[in-house]
Formats: structure tokens, C-alpha cells, sequence
């Protein structure tokens, strides 16, 4: 009966041990899922701050109308800082469906005038895409990290008990 005992135990605390690890897997991964949105999120930012001096530069060319992406995001009256993570992500997607058809009509339409200023801004934007591409590829790679945990058993088991539930990939 002692054997039992003692093998009972033994097994408990190799669960309890593999628990403790699991969770902290799982911590981890989380971890690095909201870090790397944070650091793409700085450059999400920087995209937002510099959306409206393209739109200035483009409005009364034609097919700007067409667009709209001023009306799908109300940059003047909603502060980027204060969204939540999922507001930022659906944001973002509409900006990301928009941008290049803005980014075209001022490549044909744009004056003398209006031109470095979109050049300059163009450049800025270039490169911060670039940054984006690189995060969002990385951000992908850690949900998708994670969610193989939260839906694969055992660890699925430990990621219900404390409530971590699968993540959504950007596009």
C-alpha cells in the first residue's frame, strides 16, 4: 500500500511539474506576441502620423472621392494611443487596403508643388513599410507559435485552465 502511496505522489508532482512548465511555456510565447506587436506598433504609428499630409496632398485630384480612406479612418479625431490592439489591427487593415490606391492616384495626379512634399513623405513611408512587413512576419510566426499550444493537447489542457485562447494572424 506504501508503494502505491508513494507512486502516487511521484505522479502527481511530475504532473504538477509538467504544468508549471507548460504555463510557463505558454507565458513565453505570449510574451513574445505582445512584444513583437508592440515594436510593430511603433511603426503602425508612424504610418498613421504621416497618412494625413499624403491625403493633403492628394485631396481634389481626381478619383480621390473614389478612395475615401479619410472616411474609413477619421485620423483628425481619433487618437491612435488610445485604441485598443484589436482596433489598431482592423485600422490598419483598412489602411493597408488603401494605401496603395492613394499612394498611385498621387503618383499620376501630384503637381510640381505638391510633389517633393509627397516624395519626401513617399520615402518615409517606403521604409516604414518595409519595418511593418518584417514585424508582421515575425508577429505571425509567434500567434501562430502560440496557437499551435493553445490547440494542440496536452499544453491545450494547462491554456484553458488559465484562459489563453488562439490568436488572430494579420493579413
Amino acid at each position: 500500500m506504501e508503494i502505491l502511496t508513494y507512486a502516487g505522489i511521484a505522479v502527481l508532482g511530475a504532473l504538477l511539474i509538467y504544468m508549471f512548465i507548460v504555463y510557463n511555456s505558454l507565458v513565453n510565447t505570449s510574451n513574445r506576441v505582445e512584444e513583437t506587436f508592440v515594436r510593430m506598433d511603433i511603426y503602425l504609428k508612424q504610418r498613421w502620423n504621416l497618412i494625413p499630409s499624403i491625403i493633403e496632398d492628394v485631396k481634389g485630384y481626381e478619383g480621390y472621392d473614389e478612395i475615401a480612406l479619410e472616411s474609413a479612418v477619421d485620423f483628425k479625431n481619433v487618437a491612435y494611443d488610445q485604441m485598443s490592439e484589436a482596433d489598431k489591427i482592423t485600422v490598419n487593415a483598412k489602411i493597408d487596403a488603401a494605401l496603395p490606391l492613394i499612394m498611385k492616384l498621387a503618383d499620376s495626379y501630384l503637381n510640381i508643388e505638391s510633389y517633393e512634399s509627397f516624395l519626401s513623405i513617399s520615402k518615409q513611408l517606403e521604409l516604414i513599410e518595409v519595418e511593418i512587413s518584417k514585424l508582421r512576419d515575425q508577429y505571425n510566426k509567434a500567434v501562430k507559435a502560440m496557437n499551435k499550444k493553445v490547440t494542440t493537447i496536452p499544453s491545450s489542457i494547462v491554456a484553458n485552465l488559465f484562459d489563453y485562447k488562439e490568436l488572430k494572424e494579420l493579413d
